[in-house]
């Protein structure tokens, strides 16, 4: 077989539920073989074997760059999510879409108004019928929703993930390249204009030269500020369609949770040099390190491997509690609040603007929250300030409860 069948991943899941046990990958586009390991009295013993060789047409090439380890029928016991293709614990087939080579796939629960998790595909393989960007029920297979138009190569790792709090759940993002300019001097491919923002539920919020900004082949994200939303991450962090908030970061590497503030630090490396960035940002709440999903610490597992694909949650941080974001759009001239209540539970409160910096306002100085569960308030107000503004200038909203502590949110933007 040639290099496309040599594609290796490896991966670690608990297929008991409890011992952890080493999978391994090898091929993507065509022969797929797929072996489970765990150590016994000091052995490595092989648990199962997968072979698609001698199975139907539809069971070849049904490959991600990256493999997900996590338990998606509530049985206890881990499946193996290998692309359009996901094992059951015991190394059978779950089940099997049959359309082909996945550039990224992304498990979460990436609509919180749903039961359950979802997967999201992003297709490099041609989608004829619609379906270059896919919604699916893990447990199933079957599609929640798709891009109905036809596409012939959705690449890269697209987005998944939640940037925007005026939409619950996690956003949805995927461009296709331009075929017909070939691969460029880079050994990229060049982007074209087919692309396309979705919401959870499927709902298109821009398309084709219609999107506000070209996030490329994939998209970065970090939490790295005080609201519950992720930074989009291309050098340096800066709110969807908002300023800066953290500074240039030099080099490439990985963003994860490393020191278990629920943040996510960047390992960036550049020639002679590791380097560690982390936020310098107050959080507005305490929380769990995300170390302890299981489907976040999968996704760091598989970048030891494969393509880099940003790991999400089993939970949306910003559909389970209250959740308060400050932001500015890029040149500075209008604020935008929103305030957003988690879907099981109101939300009331006071909240008020506290600070600014010198020689900037806004008509605010507060505002009474009263949402329902699931609602949020916004308002966005023009800025006075001076003219061409540079430098780092900090704000910060408190949104005071009566039966809980406040919510403070000590918000950088950069210029």
């Amino acid at each position: 077989y040639n290099h496309y069948a040599s594609r290796n991943q490896i991966g670690m899941a608990y297929l008991d539920g409890k011992t952890p046990c080493a999978i391994v990958e090898r091929g993507t586009y065509g022969k797929m073989v797929v072996e489970a390991f765990c150590l016994r009295n000091g052995r490595l013993e092989r648990l199962w074997h997968f072979d698609n060789e001698f199975l139907p047409r539809r069971f070849r090439g049904q490959g991600d760059h990256a493999m997900l380890c996590c338990d998606v029928d509530g049985d206890g016991c881990d499946e193996v999510l290998i692309g359009s293709l996901t094992l059951d614990h015991d190394g059978t087939i779950l089940w099997c879409n049959g359309r082909g080579h996945s550039d990224a796939h992304y498990y979460g629960d990436i609509d919180p108004n749903r039961p359950g998790m979802e997967l999201f595909f992003v297709y490099e393989m041609r989608q004829p019928a619609g379906g270059g960007l896919l919604l699916t029920d893990p447990v199933t297979g079957e599609d929640i929703w798709k891009l109905p138009v036809p596409t012939r190569h959705v690449h890269g790792a697209g987005m998944c993930t939640d940037i925007e709090p005026a939409y619950p759940g996690l956003e949805l993002y995927g461009q296709e390249v331009d075929q017909s300019a070939g691969i460029n001097r880079n050994m990229t491919h060049p982007a074209s204009d087919n692309r396309w923002f979705y919401t959870a539920d499927g709902t298109l919020v821009s398309a084709y030269t219609n999107c506000t900004y070209r996030f490329g082949h994939g998209c970065a994200s970090i939490w790295w500020d005080a609201d519950l939303q992720r930074e989009i991450l291309m050098r340096f962090p800066y709110d969807h369609e908002g300023a800066r908030v953290g500074p240039a970061f030099k080099g490439g590497g990985m963003a994860l949770d490393l020191y278990g503030d629920w943040r996510e630090e960047v390992l960036a490396g550049s020639p002679g040099e590791l380097r560690i960035y982390t936020t310098d940002i107050p959080a507005m709440d305490r929380r769990v390190t995300l170390m302890r999903d299981k489907s976040y610490r999968s996704r760091i597992v598989m970048e030891t491997s494969g393509y880099a694909q940003r790991p999400i949650l089993e939970y949306v941080p910003s559909a389970v509690s209250p959740n308060v974001s400050l932001r500015l759009d890029r040149l500075g001239r209008n604020l935008r609040l929103d305030v957003t209540a988690p879907v099981d539970r109101p939300l009331k409160g006071t909240l008020s603007l506290d600070k600014m910096p010198d020689k900037w306002s806004v008509a605010f100085k507060s505002a009474q929250i009263d949402l329902k569960p699931g609602e949020r308030w916004t308002k966005t107000m023009p800025i006075n300030r001076p003219p061409c503004p540079k430098g780092r200038y900090d704000f910060t909203v408190t949104l005071t409860r009566p039966d809980a502590p406040a919510l403070v949110v000590r918000q950088p933007q950069i210029f």
